[in-house]
């Protein structure tokens, strides 16, 4: 379970830094709701929700998540405390075992709830029909061996941390599909002034925090939690950043998609470039 591995993992950090973790789990309605969109029911808080009661009440010290998850309103008393090396950001379709894999092409349904995963997957092969397919990575994997979807496309970091891996995929480049804002991040999340921030701020990555700060800022700029059809990136290699968007309005056909270089000292510039472009 994805969730737990990475809890896991951030526990294993504390822990070398003197202190004793202990793992609690908290199903959220975002991980029992499964029959549609998230936004028909509130969007990606519904994955945070029970955590951030829990972490409220003090029941538990911090909160681990999937930034990707996370709205990007934090609300007022708790903050992002840290935020983990990234992983592999990007997206991958996934066939059966049993299928041979071609290119996007051909006549697919493919399983994916996620607006910004379909519309840009419609750019690429306007033949791709789409299936509404939610739950864990074990359950997307379980619905697509039993032939319910013919692929299926989740986040290539997923896959990663758990070791699972998939002769019969692809793995889409960050131009053919912009990920969504902190794919392949985990952040942990505290309240504000806790003791114990001094430590979590310890795990933290400076360049993830850079892109993750930016990524979430043209997030909640275009209001994309879900409700748009919504992918930002930004890439550090060096001192220089690429950043990548993608935006399409729900009534509309047309669409942005804009790749923009610069100097990490400018990736704010870049930030408004990308806003006066929006």
């Amino acid at each position: 379970m994805l969730a737990l591995y990475q809890a896991g993992a951030v526990a294993s950090l504390i822990e070398k830094a003197g202190f004793e973790p202990e793992l609690v789990m908290i199903k959220t309605i975002g991980d029992r709701y499964l029959s549609g969109p998230l936004a028909e029911v509130g969007g990606k808080g519904l994955f945070i929700k029970e955590i951030e009661e829990a972490l409220g009440k003090s029941e538990i010290d911090m909160a681990v998540h999937s930034l990707k998850d996370m709205p990007s309103e934090i609300p007022e008393g708790f903050a992002i405390t840290a935020f983990l090396k990234r992983d592999d950001p990007r997206d991958i379709l996934i066939r059966p075992d049993k299928a041979v894999l071609k290119t996007p092409e051909g006549f697919l349904t493919v399983g994916t709830t996620s607006l910004r995963r379909r519309r840009q997957l419609k750019l690429l092969n306007g033949n791709f029909s789409f299936k509404t397919l939610r739950g864990n990575i074990d359950t997307r994997l379980a619905k697509l061996d039993n032939n319910e979807v013919d692929a299926i496309v989740i986040a290539a970091a997923g896959l990663r941390r758990l070791d699972i891996i998939r002769k019969n995929s692809r793995i889409f480049s960050l131009d053919e599909i912009v990920p969504a804002a902190g794919q392949g991040i985990i952040a942990v999340e505290s309240r504000k002034g806790d003791p114990m921030n001094d430590a979590l701020r310890a795990l933290n990555h400076p360049d993830a925090e850079t892109c993750a700060i930016m990524e979430r800022e043209l997030q909640a700029f275009t209001g994309g939690d879900c409700f748009l059809p919504f992918g930002v990136n930004f890439e550090m290699a060096g001192g220089n950043i690429a950043a990548r968007v993608f935006l399409q309005g729900e009534e509309r056909e047309d669409y942005l998609k804009l790749t923009l270089y610069g100097n990490l000292s400018g990736h704010t510039e870049l930030a408004n470039k990308i806003k006066t472009a929006i």
